[in-house]
């Protein structure tokens, strides 16, 4: 059972990978462009919290998509992944 789904799981980790990688590069460019627009510390802190709350939110949305397909997540940005049932 755990091997015909192997295709699904893949094409799923797939997705939040680039979900993830977007937001990272989005938060890092966003750090940057603030720095270079001079914008005061404490409106970057703000925005920059914002945008980590965002990509928790996306990491534990996979966490607890994998989680009810009964697919316990061991690493995801290497794609690592176990079927304990």
């Amino acid at each position: 059972e755990a091997a015909a789904s192997v295709p699904q799981v893949g094409k799923a980790l797939k997705k939040a990978q680039r979900e993830l990688i977007d937001l990272k590069e989005s938060l890092i460019l966003n750090r940057r462009l603030m720095a270079f627009r001079r914008v005061p510390k404490s409106e970057q802190t703000t925005l920059f919290d914002q945008k980590r709350e965002q990509f928790e939110r996306t990491y534990h949305k996979w966490v607890r998509f994998f989680s009810e397909q009964g697919i316990l997540l061991r690493d995801l940005d290497r794609g690592l992944v176990d079927f304990p049932y």
